[in-house]
């Protein structure tokens, strides 16, 4: 799993046209992903995210934690891609980056409180 997950951030990083406000959310989704870890293998927390918990578990590995860390930052460069290509107005796209940029950091904050109680 480790092999694609370098593999997806190498590709990644051959998208030049993607927009600055990307970079943001997927260097804030890369510590998620690796608090994420972290936490999981002190083994005295459960995962809590919304959504997330469904897809990974409660206790989720290291290759759950990576894979979901891959599938959703490819999911959100292709939305931010979609979004440029098809010339969304500039509003739909602030909403999107900022709504998932806030929420993403939210949750790196909440995960490094978390941290602190395991």
């Amino acid at each position: 799993m480790r092999t694609e997950a370098i593999a997806f951030l190498l590709l990644l990083g051959g998208c030049a046209s993607l927009p600055s406000e990307e970079y943001i959310w997927q260097t804030a989704h890369a510590v998620d992903i690796a608090q994420t870890i972290d936490i999981a293998n002190g083994g005295h927390c459960q995962e809590q995210g919304l959504g997330t918990r469904q897809m990974i578990g409660q206790n989720p590995g290291i290759a759950g934690a990576i894979g979901w860390g891959v599938a959703t930052a490819g999911l959100h460069a292709y939305i931010t891609h979609e979004l440029e290509v098809r010339d969304a107005p500039r509003w739909i796209r602030w909403v999107w980056q900022i709504t998932t940029v806030s929420l993403t950091i939210n949750t790196v904050v909440s995960n490094r409180r978390l941290s602190e109680d395991c």
